[in-house]
């Protein structure tokens, strides 16, 4: 006998006892809940994206990150823009000469990474609380993640502070190790976002 899974408790269950409900398989259990939901005019919750613990392919991560994309763009668009125009209004307030010696450039590219680091990574910690709740089949609010942004804030400069102090290091001493470790901690800030570590338990 063919079985079919339920979108709400995901247990399979002999077709005959799954409803359509909402454009969505239901088995008989969460049947009321669902029907009481419609009846009540609440928008359906998101269906969560199926993650396992084996290594994804570049594609499969790409339709995945589509997914969330095309689900949260609005949310995504408008958290980037409170984070960016201000940033970039900021930093056209430090005057710098116009010439384009090396050390202006590298003057400008200091205060570019001293911004990212202290306004920019609001972003990125609000970015990846959208995409984790995406994936969980939860609808995120922009007002949730600038909250959870804010929330995870110092920990994310302090983090961001450590890692440039340990890259610096280790450029001076090996030049390797520390492109390695400029790779190794490219996914820091969303540890820090994700699972409320920070400094070298975020590093780590």
């Amino acid at each position: 006998m063919s079985e079919t899974q339920c979108t709400i408790c995901h247990d399979s269950f002999p077709l005959a006892q799954i409803f359509t409900l909402d454009g969505r398989a239901v088995c008989a259990g969460c049947k009321p809940a669902v029907l009481a939901r419609v009846l009540s005019g609440e928008p359906a919750p998101l269906e969560p994206v199926a993650l396992d613990a084996r290594v994804m392919g570049f594609w499969e991560t790409v339709g995945i990150g589509w997914k969330v994309i095309r689900t949260e763009w609005l949310n995504l668009l408008i958290l980037g823009l409170i984070v960016a125009v201000p940033l970039n209004w900021l930093l056209e307030q430090v005057p710098l000469p116009d010439d384009e010696s090396m050390q202006t450039t590298m003057r400008a590219w200091r205060l570019q990474q001293l911004g990212q680091t202290v306004i920019g990574v609001l972003a990125t910690l609000g970015t990846a609380y959208i995409a984790k709740e995406r994936l969980e089949g939860r609808r995120a609010t922009l007002s949730g993640a600038l909250r959870h942004a804010v929330g995870r804030w110092l920990s994310a400069i302090g983090t961001a502070w450590l890692e440039g102090i340990y890259l610096t290091v280790l450029m001076l001493l090996l030049i390797v190790p520390g492109v390695i470790f400029a790779g190794y901690y490219v996914f820091t800030m969303i540890a820090v976002s994700l699972r409320g570590c920070g400094g070298t338990r975020a590093l780590s």
